[in-house]
């Protein structure tokens, strides 16, 4: 890396941080030119901070400030720029059939696992994806999308999706949408009959600037990590523990829908399965578990036990990922508990203190058969 900089001229690197200022992905600029993210991101930082610096000896204070205030603006535009850039580089990918996408939460072994009773996975083949379809009174047949979120192919074909679904007699559907793979607002919009914002969804940007944990956060890392231990676990090994901690969580919070036992006997075949355990005194006192996907990182699910609270144990298996997962370019963390999108949820702030961006989920929901034809053919 050095090397590459010692041969870059001032001109050079001038040229390459306006292309980013533009608009151009990270990313993008890095494979094309050979020079790591890392540097790229450093030397648009220098750049700008050197042009404050200059007009800092000229300019008056209330000059300065505005300066400031629009360099912060002009980031975080180019930070938005550079995330819809990421999406579109995956959409082009699938779209021109380069890539063979296979979300984990799109495949018929996850949804199979979300399977009850009542309810049984069903494939959707325009949208990439499986849909839980749950016998209804009436003749009725509901379809929602896989939890915690549904998974949607770039530039799949949302209309065709709703046709399949309705063609096979499902009468309405309802999921959240994932917004780091899915269609975009307007195509959801135009596609269902309901389309609003359900969460704001916490991220970690490992390639943005200002990639660093809350101030509060970290005092309470620091102290947590004086009495706990990390380390990576295998969940089958380890169920009994988790189902444990899990219904603790479930009777605390009030989960209305918590996952069964049979879906995480399941999940903990899953290959990628990513699970973390902090031990406090010798004992887990929390389990969180992440499923990678491409350049993400998803948070799945956590719980912990009273002395894993006591101890703020999630905390430490949080900053552990953070600061120790560099396979992927962003953490989804997710956002606040339950169906509530309240920024002073206590999830939520635990989440945002640890996220440097932020996107959001969508609820979409479609009528596709009449209410009264559903009962009339029952």
């Amino acid at each position: 890396m050095n090397h590459l900089a010692r041969q870059t001229s001032t001109e050079q690197k001038s040229d390459l941080v306006l292309r980013l200022l533009g608009g151009e992905s990270i990313s993008a600029l890095s494979r094309e030119t050979g020079r790591p993210r890392k540097q790229l991101s450093v030397w648009r930082r220098r750049f700008l901070e050197g042009g404050e610096a200059y007009l800092a000896a000229r300019q008056k204070p209330g000059e300065i400030e505005a300066l400031r205030a629009a360099r912060g603006d002009l980031s975080r535009k180019v930070e938005d720029l550079e995330a819809r850039n990421q999406m579109l580089s995956r959409r082009v990918a699938l779209l021109d059939g380069s890539r063979d996408f296979s979300h984990p939460y799109c495949s018929a072994v996850y949804a199979q696992a979300l399977e009850e009773p009542d309810a049984h996975a069903f494939e959707v083949p325009a949208w990439g994806t499986h849909v839980l379809v749950r016998e209804g009174p009436g003749g009725k047949r509901l379809a929602v999308g896989a939890r915690p979120f549904a998974s949607l192919g770039p530039g799949c074909d949302l209309q065709a999706g709703l046709e399949h679904l309705r063609d096979s007699g499902v009468t309405s559907v309802s999921l959240v949408t994932d917004p780091l793979w899915g269609p975009e607002q307007p195509e959801l919009k135009e596609a269902f009959d309901i389309c609003r914002r359900f969460k704001e969804i916490y991220l970690v940007d490992k390639a943005a600037a200002g990639t660093r944990i809350s101030k509060r956060h970290r005092n309470r890392i620091k102290h947590a990590r004086s009495r706990a231990e990390v380390r990576k676990i295998e969940l089958r090994d380890h169920l009994d523990r988790w189902l444990e901690l899990y219904r603790r969580n479930v009777a605390n919070r009030k989960i209305p829908q918590p996952f069964t036992d049979a879906y995480f006997e399941q999940l903990a075949e899953f290959p990628d399965l990513q699970t973390i355990a902090v031990e406090v005194d010798g004992q887990i006192a929390t389990i969180s578990m992440w499923i990678p996907y491409e350049d993400t990182l998803y948070f799945h699910d956590a719980a912990s036990s009273a002395e894993g609270h006591a101890a703020a144990a999630s905390y430490v298996a949080f900053a552990h990922v953070v600061e120790n997962f560099d396979e992927c370019r962003y953490i989804f963390l997710g956002g606040a508990a339950d169906f509530f999108d309240d920024p002073l949820d206590g999830l939520a702030r635990f989440k945002r203190g640890f996220a440097n961006h932020s996107h959001v989920s969508y609820l979409c929901s479609a009528i596709l058969a009449p209410i009264a034809s559903a009962a009339a053919s029952s």
